[in-house]
């Protein structure tokens, strides 16, 4: 037999050989293996933070604005609710949603002739020349049903506008305009309308 010579390692070479691979670590404290931390990690970590945190706040924000719009709106829709008890006091009270399909019920029996309720007649006559008018802005509107009148105080950019309105009005109806104000932020007035 032939004896061959080998160069054989050490045992404490052959066990750090074994632990390079092997994920089992028994070092703790302050020789515990420290890992270098990846370098785009880091140089994109505020930014991803910064990131994060706009986001959520953005995310807060819309939260907040949607919360603030639901409120106005159940508000307005309260209002519009007041606003028709006021105007149609013998009507059942209604509810937002219910207001509209009414409101078009009554147009529809006064252009057939069913109804006779001034107010939503002069109302219908009245759409548009306030419509077609950009500069005039209705106030207040009070209807007398004894004298059959509607009473309109109005604003608007000039004294042209409460003419303009006046000549766009249905030739069935009168217009009585009081005195006009002018001030800082425009002319506001009154104007009478009655049915002949």
């Amino acid at each position: 037999a032939k004896w061959l010579i080998n160069n054989s390692k050490l045992p404490m070479e052959l066990l750090a050989i074994g632990t390079i691979n092997n994920k089992v670590n028994l070092l703790s404290g302050q020789f515990k293996l420290k890992k270098n931390p990846n370098k785009h990690f880091l140089k994109w970590r505020v930014p991803a933070i910064l990131l994060a945190t706009l986001f959520v706040v953005m995310m807060l924000n819309l939260f907040l604005q949607s919360r603030q719009i639901d409120a106005k709106t159940e508000q307005v829709k309260h209002q519009v609710e007041q606003v028709y008890q006021q105007a149609f006091p013998q009507q059942s009270k209604l509810k937002y949603a219910r207001i509209n399909n009414r409101l078009r019920t009554l147009l529809a029996e006064i252009d057939s002739g069913k109804n006779k309720t001034e107010l939503l007649t002069m109302l219908n006559d009245l759409t548009p020349s306030v419509k077609g008018n950009t500069e005039f802005r209705v106030t207040n509107i009070k209807f007398d049903k004894r004298k059959k009148e509607l009473r309109i105080v109005a604003t608007a950019q000039s004294f042209q506008a409460f003419e303009v309105f006046a000549s766009k009005l249905p030739k069935k109806l009168d217009v009585e305009q009081g005195a006009l104000n002018s001030n800082q932020s425009g002319v506001s007035g009154t104007l009478t309308i009655r049915g002949r």
